[in-house]
């Protein structure tokens, strides 16, 4: 197996374009973070999660095409506990049924407005009961292997490329 330099690993992370998700809504903090920092995105229907990514095709090193990851990686976003507890009541089904198309992919879901505490403690504004609403997180976790991370919003945009860059460097060692 051929074994990338740094320089050729470099030059892979300059070629990601972050996938966002035509039905994402509510994302100008995180587009206006991609367009700041020139970061390259498109936006593309996905058939699970709100952010996946791709490299581009970078012939210098070898890689003669494209290599879409959104079957590998992909980012679930939640603007708030809220959003997460209407998808946990209301759309429980149809998110789980995500969770499941994305079966092979690593998942992690980000929450922008609320913290672990505050779910524990119900410091948010719905009727999800607190114990109910945690074992509902939590059970996403154990089943479908999401990880969970609460994030201010002001870091998202930089987080998600963050993360694919990391994805990249550990894909191509």
């Amino acid at each position: 197996m051929y074994k990338y330099t740094d320089a050729e690993k470099k030059e892979m992370v300059s070629k990601i374009v972050v996938i966002v998700d035509t039905k994402e809504q509510k994302n100008n903090h995180i587009i206006e973070h991609f367009e700041k920092k020139e970061i390259k995105y498109v936006e593309k229907n996905l058939e699970f999660g709100d952010y996946a990514f791709y490299v581009e095709k970078c012939e210098t090193i070898g890689i003669m095409r494209d290599t879409y990851f959104q079957n590998e990686i992909i980012i679930e976003r939640k603007a708030s506990l809220e959003e997460l507890s209407n998808n946990l009541t209301e759309g429980r089904q149809r998110f789980k049924n995500e969770f499941l198309r994305a079966e092979d992919a690593k998942k992690i879901m980000i929450v922008e407005k609320g913290s672990l505490m505050e779910l524990a403690t119900g410091k948010y504004n719905t009727k999800f009961d607190k114990k109910a609403f945690l074992a509902s997180v939590l059970s996403l976790n154990i089943q479908f292997d999401v990880e969970l991370v609460f994030i201010l919003e002001t870091i998202t945009g930089h987080y998600i490329h963050e993360v694919f860059k990391r994805f990249v460097l550990h894909h191509y060692k």
